[in-house]
């Protein structure tokens, strides 16, 4: 009866409304709403559905055919409030339970049911940051609305929220609470006492009991200790856990209030924290941090030299990556300094300073969700696409080292990303007379389509294939006039719809090879020279078009068949190469996104993925 809006009183025994202060759920705090009226609504709604639930129930037992009354009990109910039942609680207003479930939801996040998606987006922000306690039921209502708005725009809010703020519904709470045999914690924030926090080390111990005992859950089990984790405030430990079977050495409440430091260890590379929707700009930074030319020509920039902004960030964390101490496991990348690549304000003047961009200066917390959100926080929350940043990134270290003069950095480290292909197009004139036209292109990267072997894919965008040309049919070959030493190729996983009008992804499996050579899509003569490059690093997205994960696993060419897994803030060995990179992830873990392949005679001087000076 808490629930739905009413208090015990042990003088007479009865139940009572909650004040209306109580039960207004945050309507002063929306402009030009009635408090009195969301409080009467709230009340009626609970007690409306609480009284179709006892006559279909009774009906029901006795066999009783004929329809409910839905006017007989409103009007009791608003007699008892003192005022008279509004018109929407007519008969013809309803349809089954729909109708008074729905308007429940509205009035759980505080609005009505004419306000826009925008308008119900920013409201249930507001809510899970008035009332974070009751996240889940919040977003129970912002579900329900969305399904019966049949909203595109909701249901891709909904789905970015629940993967940047890792929400759960209620459902899945009870579910996971119940499956591991503990309390569920109250819901909702109404009234509700704090309950005591459940330690890491004993979710850990009820884990493994639970699992013993029921082996053939242990994936329900899995997901269900995630979802505990979460809500208690350590999933990053208890996600370490389930990966390795590795726990920090010492179980104390301090190991688990922040994820920087998991179990250091001076023979893994260190990892970088993700503050926001950051996943696939970590992942990059550290692929761009084994290029050995790339590495060494930042750490080498003079920290007197403020021309180029932008490679002074960046050699703060490649330093970050490369000498922190032996009890450091991951660093936070500079929050000014992710705002600005996302932005590509710094692509635009190399040389001009943070504040100059109008970019927001570092704070001393990251803390950066409050009621005010700038442009800044929307960049850091919304996930970006992979290649673009690969073009702005790229764009930054060229025009950084111009900006110290540095042209001589500037062209080496542009050559080893940059390629060139030469496009032919064959045709005829009016006349009959064949004609072809050439262009040299440059690229960071080519992108294939999706086919079941890599190889496939490259023969078809090698292939040649019709085009319109000019207002007439022509044959355009594509052919290699360049290859880079670090040779990046994208899979088209994404594509955009026309009937449904939204991006859509595809997760089918592309085999690709440890070497492939590549001297066949080469021009004439240069097509006899052998070309071998070999896998060096392979970035897996986990999710749909508009949201997911990003991880990306690169190798350790000083140790053979050894690969680290860079995930966040977290830095581990791959046991099963083969199965984990190579082998068909995309059910559970995701699938390759960018494969990235090393001229085999280049490995050594392009490329270190190890690389840790602990300085004494």
């Amino acid at each position: 009866m808490s629930h739905i809006g009413f208090k015990f009183n042990s003088d007479d025994g009865f139940f009572y409304p909650i004040a209306h202060t109580d039960l207004c759920l945050n309507a002063e705090s929306l402009p030009g709403t009635d408090t009195q009226y969301f409080a009467t609504l709230a009340i009626y709604e609970e007690l409306l559905l609480l009284e179709w639930n006892l006559k279909i129930a009774m009906q029901r037992i006795n066999n009783d055919p004929s329809p409910v009354d839905y006017n007989a009990g409103p009007k009791i109910f608003f007699s008892w409030l003192g005022v008279e039942a509004p018109k929407r609680a007519t008969s013809d207003r309803f349809d089954e339970f729909q109708v008074p479930l729905l308007e429940l939801h509205y009035t759980r996040l505080g609005c009505l049911d004419d306000v826009s998606d925008e308008i119900l987006k920013q409201v249930f922000l507001k809510q899970l940051e008035d009332n974070p306690k009751s996240k889940s039921l919040y977003l129970d209502s912002l579900i329900q609305i969305a399904n019966s708005r049949n909203s595109y725009s909701l249901s891709e809010f909904i789905a970015m929220e629940r993967t940047t703020r890792k929400l759960h519904t209620s459902d899945e709470l009870i579910s996971a609470y119940t499956l591991l045999k503990l309390p569920v914690p109250p819901l909702q924030n109404l009234d509700a006492s704090p309950t005591q926090k459940l330690a890491a080390k004993n979710l850990v111990e009820i884990f493994t009991v639970c699992a013993t005992e029921s082996p053939f859950l242990i994936d329900d089990l899995r997901a269900a200790v995630k979802i505990v984790a979460t809500e208690e405030g350590y999933e990053d430990v208890i996600e370490l856990f389930l990966e390795t079977g590795s726990t920090p050495s010492s179980w104390t409440p301090e190991s688990f209030e922040s994820t920087p430091d998991l179990i250091p260890d001076i023979n893994r590379p260190i990892g970088l924290q993700n503050f926001g929707v950051l996943c696939y700009l970590n992942s990059l930074v550290q692929f761009y941090a084994t290029i050995k030319p790339l590495r060494e020509a930042v750490l080498q920039v003079s920290d007197t030299n403020e021309k180029s902004v932008f490679l002074l960030h960046l050699k703060t964390i490649f330093a970050g990556l490369s000498f922190s101490p032996a009890n450091i496991s991951s660093i936070a990348i500079d929050r000014a300094f992710a705002v600005a690549v996302l932005s590509g304000n710094i692509a635009n003047s190399a040389t001009a300073s943070l504040a100059d961009q109008n970019i927001i200066p570092v704070a001393d917390s990251m803390d950066f969700e409050g009621p005010n959100p700038t442009a800044g926080d929307v960049l850091l929350n919304v996930q970006q696409d992979c290649g673009e940043f690969m073009d702005v990134f790229m764009e930054m270290v060229e025009k950084g080292f111009k900006a110290l003069g540095d042209d001589s950095n500037a062209h080496k480290i542009k050559e080893l990303f940059f390629g060139k292909t030469v496009q032919t197009v064959q045709y005829k004139t009016i006349l009959g007379i064949s004609h072809s036209d050439t262009m040299n292109d440059e690229f960071l990267y080519l992108i294939v389509n999706l086919a079941k072997d890599l190889r496939e894919s490259l023969d078809a965008y090698f292939s040649p294939i019709t085009v319109d040309y000019e207002k007439k049919k022509a044959l355009k070959t594509i052919r290699v006039k360049e290859l880079p030493p670090i040779l990046t190729i994208k899979l088209r996983r994404v594509q955009y719809d026309l009937e449904k009008r939204i991006a859509v992804k595809s997760n089918e499996f592309v085999q690709f090879q440890d070497e492939i050579s590549l001297e066949q899509y080469f021009l004439p003569p240069d097509n006899l020279r052998t070309r071998n490059y070999r896998i060096h690093a392979v970035l897996q997205h986990e999710g749909e078009a508009s949201y997911g994960h990003y991880r990306i696993f690169i190798r350790d060419y000083k140790v053979e068949g050894k690969w680290f897994e860079y995930n966040d803030a977290r830095v581990t060995v791959v046991n099963d190469p083969q199965n984990t990179i190579f082998g068909d992830t995309s059910v559970r873990a995701g699938n390759a996104y960018f494969l990235v392949y090393v001229d085999s005679e280049r490995l050594g001087d392009v490329v270190e993925t190890f690389y840790r000076k602990i300085e004494k």
